[in-house]
């Protein structure tokens, strides 16, 4: 009887055990399933982030990268940890960035850190962001990064910058630019009624000639502040622009010898344009381009339609369609240091006694451009030569 009841004690205490057990058993695999959502929910996070999330090892390689990063460096989850920092970095960032990691393995917080990178087609992005750095057992074993895409912010900011910039010159030129014209006039009155009054045969009236040409040359200038300042706004009509292109291009090159190469698309859009604008926005590319050769070399002219859209769209312009043309020239090209300069008033590295050296020639092409809701960008490489490329929207009608 004593051991029949110590049996059943037994089974009872083992049967509890068990059910302890259990319970314990549910609320690990509760806990278990919990912990599994909220790693997927974290991953579904940081896999979808359109910030660029990523943990490096200590000798610089990936560990884990995000979707968004792995799109822009053109690998996935399985080789990812193939790619080293070295591999991203960008080579004009690399000292500067050096010198963080080893700040951040040293333990100190470098705080916010702006560089770039070089992703998978070459392009050079801006980016920002922080990094920190994991400990076990007092050891650094990883560093955890997070960064964001600035390339379009940057461009923004300097759209913004230089847009003041051109707002603040056109004011200047609102308040000159008429009273300089009428300054001209008068002058101009002045010198024809002298003229007029000499016999055609004096020899002062070849000095009076002069006098007036550079009037004319004054009033010319003046036009140019007129074009970015209140009252340059672009009269815009649809407009087939092949012919005018062409005309415009030849008429600027005549002066220079030069090739000309021309491949405009037979089924080209009808853009609306200001035709005095334009031709005064092709005038000055094609000018500079063929200064950039002194007289020898090729220019080459192309136009077609384009549809920019969210996939292909880089140029900051609103999605739609365009005509594009392309001004290349077989020049020096434009150095580095010159690039940001070259849209600003005032810049030239022409000699400024001569009048073509005013440095307003493309800050007036920018404005026009602007006016037209379009945009001019360059391509350049040191004594290759240089492209620039205009957007300008395609009519309604087109």
């Amino acid at each position: 009887m004593s051991t029949s009841c110590q049996t059943y004690e037994s089974h009872s205490e083992l049967q509890k055990k068990i059910a302890v057990l259990e319970q314990s058993l549910a609320e690990y695999k509760e806990i278990e399933k919990k912990l599994q959502i909220s790693e997927e929910r974290l991953r579904d996070i940081m896999d979808h982030s359109s910030d660029f999330i990523m943990i490096v090892d200590p000798d610089f390689r990936l560990v884990y990268a995000n979707k968004s990063l792995q799109k822009e460096l053109g690998c996935n989850s399985d080789n990812a940890h193939e790619i080293s920092m070295i591999d991203i970095i960008h080579p004009s960032s690399m000292d500067t960035c050096q010198i963080k990691f080893q700040s951040l393995m040293s333990g100190e917080d470098v705080g916010l850190i702006e560089t770039f990178f070089r992703v998978k087609d070459g392009r050079k992005i801006s980016v920002e962001g922080r990094c920190n750095v994991k400990y076990i057992d007092g050891n650094p074993v990883c560093i955890r990064g997070i960064f964001r895409d600035t390339t379009m912010q940057k461009r923004l900011q300097e759209d913004l910058q230089h847009a003041q910039k051109l707002e603040s010159i056109g004011i200047l030129a609102g308040g000159t630019a008429h009273d300089f014209n009428n300054l001209l006039a008068g002058l101009a009155g002045v010198l024809s009624v002298i003229k007029s009054s000499l016999p055609a045969d004096d020899p002062r009236r070849e000095v009076l000639t002069e006098a007036l040409d550079s009037c004319m040359s004054g009033k010319e200038i003046t036009s140019k502040f007129i074009t970015f300042a209140e009252g340059g706004s672009p009269i815009r009509t649809p407009t087939k622009i092949d012919k005018l292109l062409k005309e415009t291009v030849e008429a600027s090159a005549n002066r220079f010898h030069v090739q000309r190469d021309f491949a405009l698309a037979d089924d080209l859009w009808a853009a609306d344009v200001d035709t005095s604008q334009f031709q005064h926005l092709i005038s000055n590319v094609t000018t500079n381009a063929c200064e950039a050769m002194s007289g020898d070399g090729k220019l080459v002219v192309s136009a077609e339609n384009i549809v920019l859209d969210k996939e292909n769209n880089s140029s900051l312009l609103q999605n739609g369609k365009y005509i594009k043309i392309n001004i290349t020239d077989q020049g020096k090209g434009i150095p580095k240091e010159n690039l940001d300069k070259i849209f600003l008033p005032y810049f030239t590295t022409k000699n400024r006694a001569n009048v073509k050296g005013t440095g307003l020639g493309l800050t007036v092409c920018a404005s026009i451009i602007k006016g037209h809701k379009g945009k001019m960008t360059l391509d350049t490489t040191e004594n290759e030569g240089t492209t620039f490329h205009i957007y300008l929207p395609a009519s309604a009608t087109s």
